[in-house]
């Protein structure tokens, strides 16, 4: 069977669960009383018992022999001694001791019920505590045990230091030899090495190893540049001109080239003075201009002398790089010599520092031992006694109670969600949607007004403010836009049924009927419930002629309908005949009855039996325009309502419509939408205002009732 969309998983929130919880109080008070009352059973029930508790403080640790053995471990205290300590309380010796020393004060045979034993730990604390049923027996118990335990203690730490204490007189005389072996190397080492760490300074070295290798970098590159000028005026072999060395840059700073230049120059200059003097052919200008052909020589001469020059400073350059190198790696193995002898050193020194230490360490220890076994020392010591209990301890009545409360209020909640999932029941319009045949026409919100009290029956006239009027005026719009405009002699036909008995299915009627007679139609409600005739007792009429006899075979006349509170309202009784369970509505004679009835009004409601024990709804409605099928919240099942509606659809009923009734608040707003009622017309119930819900709906009722006046 489909699940409910109210009932999905995401629905169940907190405000859901506190109104199911409300709706299901019985439930949930009868199961907290009973929890508490088990509760209650349970503890008194349970023997009383007093606690006493004696402390002692582990105030440190004995190394095991594998520590002490072990040159190169570290002696600290285990992570789990304080544990051990526990275990050790709760052995068999330790408890037997202790119950030997108790029996013994109390005066008790060996026989007698030993006490509850426990033992827990709080840091270097060790608390033993003892329950037992007399109070004076739990505190002897738990001096008895604190006592056994401390000396268990003594008797271990005794062995244990004595065996340590042998294991020290082997170990430490080895380290010593050790320790003089490590020392004895490492003045061997000065000694064949002529090594003194403080003659030995390798920055020194350092200082006078960077200078020279920062010449022997410069010298190397001029050498380089040098190279280059030879290499570039020698290639190819031929014999030199100013003009191949003008280019280089050691050539400009030479001193002889450049005399040799600015005497050229000053030769040029005269030569042209002398041009500007005397013409070509003179004498003088012959002379000057032989002169500058000299000085051209000179300074070609003195370009190859240049590279000569060059050559003998390369050779001088190579010479001067050979022994810088020859220095540099002189000192760089120096260096290396004295970095290896020092690493060595330090390396032996290291050993014999480590071994001196180690040596003192064990010694020292091996001292605190035999001090320890002189003073008979343990390492457990009381820290404070046990003393007699005046409360009981165990059962807590305060801790019992509120933990079989609260058990008992989660099982309250657990068995609350686990009836809701397993309801079944319709409880707004939505769990209808999706669902074929079922038709929706909206729903009507639940009423303190009691459903069989004519109160109820008349409740949009005496009530008209209420939120179940609202909602019937609401589904009263919807059926008189959609049906309400029928010709003379073709009144309206509402059916109006249920699946199942008490689904408030009457008080729908009698207040559709009031509704529209309120808008100045001639309506005949009639009760056609047979067997229950509540519209018939409500409007104390039981005892009139009525639909019983007319099928019998009288005829219908208007004499027969009980005028009602309103004009136009008219209902015709069940009849006075005595109820009989055979009495059943034939379809010939409802035709008839019908046809009698349609002549004198606008409006004809049938207030009929349920669907699902009668066959009368599904003959009425047979010849309705509208059939509406009450549904109660929370009270009819899915699969009565689709029973019932394919009972009306087999029988060709023509339009089936579902109303809830009786839909709390906290069902409607546990859907996230406002349900529209009737045909179109929106009803406001869940998240907008209720009052300007209600005043829209009453001004649309008042729209329709000038609307059918006219």
């Amino acid at each position: 069977m489909d699940k409910h969309v109210t009932q999905s998983p995401d629905a169940i929130g907190i405000k859901q669960l506190w109104l199911e919880i409300l709706r299901r109080k019985l439930l949930v008070v009868l199961i907290l009383l009973i929890g508490l009352a088990l509760t209650y059973a349970y503890t008194a029930s349970q023997p009383v018992l007093y606690s006493s508790t004696a402390s002692l403080l582990i105030e440190n640790f004995v190394p095991t022999q594998t520590q002490t053995f072990n040159q190169f471990n570290d002696m600290s205290v285990s992570p789990d001694v304080i544990k051990a300590n526990r275990i050790l309380a709760e052995s068999r010796p330790v408890r037997d001791r202790a119950i030997k020393l108790a029996q013994r004060e109390l005066g008790e045979p060996p026989t007698a019920t030993v006490a509850d034993l426990q033992a827990r730990s709080d840091g270097q604390l060790l608390y033993l505590q003892v329950l037992d049923t007399d109070p004076t027996r739990a505190m002897v118990y738990s001096n008895a045990w604190s006592a056994a335990f401390v000396d268990e203690m003594k008797e271990r730490s005794s062995k244990k230091v004595s065996d340590i204490t042998a294991a020290y007189k082997t170990v430490v005389p080895a380290l010593l030899q050790s320790w003089h072996d490590k020392r004895d190397e490492l003045q061997k080492f000065e000694h064949d090495n002529k090594f003194n760490a403080k003659d030995y300074d390798i920055n020194h070295i350092f200082e006078i190893l960077k200078p020279v290798g920062q010449s022997l970098e410069e010298k190397k590159a001029a050498l380089n540049d040098l190279t280059a000028e030879v290499n570039f005026l020698s290639t190819p072999p031929r014999k030199l001109t100013y003009e191949d060395i003008k280019a280089l840059a050691s050539a400009k700073s030479d001193p002889d080239i450049a005399a040799f230049k600015l005497e050229l120059e000053r030769c040029r200059i005269q030569l042209r003075d002398a041009l500007e003097k005397f013409k070509e052919d003179n004498a003088e200008v012959a002379a000057k201009r032989a002169r500058v052909v000299e000085a051209q020589k000179d300074l070609d001469n003195a370009s190859e002398k240049y590279l000569q020059r060059l050559v003998q400073a390369r050779r001088i350059a190579e010479n001067e790089r050979d022994g810088l190198q020859s220095r540099y790696n002189e000192l760089d193995q120096q260096k290396n010599k004295l970095i290896e002898l020092s690493l060595k050193w330090n390396n032996l020194n290291k050993s014999v520092e480590e071994g001196e230490k180690l040596y003192n360490e064990r010694n020292q220890a091996m001292l605190k031992t035999e001090f320890d076994k002189i003073l008979n020392f343990t390492f457990a010591n009381p820290w404070e006694s046990a003393a007699k209990p005046l409360v009981s301890y165990l059962p807590s009545w305060k801790r019992n109670i509120l933990t079989g409360g609260f058990m008992s209020l989660v099982l309250a909640i657990v068995a609350v969600v686990a009836l809701d999932k397993l309801d079944d029941t319709i409880r707004t319009p939505k769990d209808l949607q999706g669902k074929p045949g079922l038709k929706s026409l909206g729903l009507v919100p639940a009423s303190d007004v009691v459903i069989d009290n004519i109160a109820a029956y008349t409740l949009v006239r005496n009530n008209s403010f209420s939120m179940v009027s609202e909602a019937l005026r609401n589904l009263h719009i919807g059926l008189e836009v959609k049906h309400g405009a029928h010709g003379p002699g073709q009144p309206l036909i509402i059916t109006v049924t249920s699946s199942l008995a008490n689904e408030g299915k009457s008080m729908i009627s009698s207040n559709l009927a009031l509704l529209f007679a309120s808008l100045g139609r001639k309506v005949l409600l009639v009760d056609a419930d047979l067997r229950k005739r509540s519209l018939s007792k409500a409007y104390n009429c039981d005892d009139k002629i009525g639909l019983r006899d007319i099928m019998r075979g009288a005829s219908f006349t208007p004499a027969m309908a009980v005028p009602g509170p309103l004009p136009g309202f008219f209902l015709l009784p069940a009849g006075n005949a005595k109820p009989d369970t055979s009495d059943t509505i034939q379809p010939e004679s409802f035709v008839r009855v019908l046809n009698e009835m349609k002549p004198g009004y606008d409006v004809i409601i049938f207030d009929t039996p349920p669907v699902l024990p009668m066959a009368d709804a599904c003959i009425m409605g047979q010849h309705s325009n509208v059939t509406i099928l009450v549904v109660r919240s929370r009270r009819t099942s899915l699969r009565q309502v689709e029973t019932a509606v394919a009972n009306l659809t087999t029988a060709n009923v023509k339009e089936i419509g579902c109303v809830v009734n009786g839909v709390d608040g906290g069902d409607a707003h546990a859907d996230d939408s406002i349900y529209g009622y009737g045909y179109g017309y929106g009803y406001g119930y869940g998240h907008e205002s209720d009052k300007n819900a209600r005043s829209l709906d009453r001004n649309s009722h008042l729209r329709l009732a000038e609307k059918v006046r006219e």
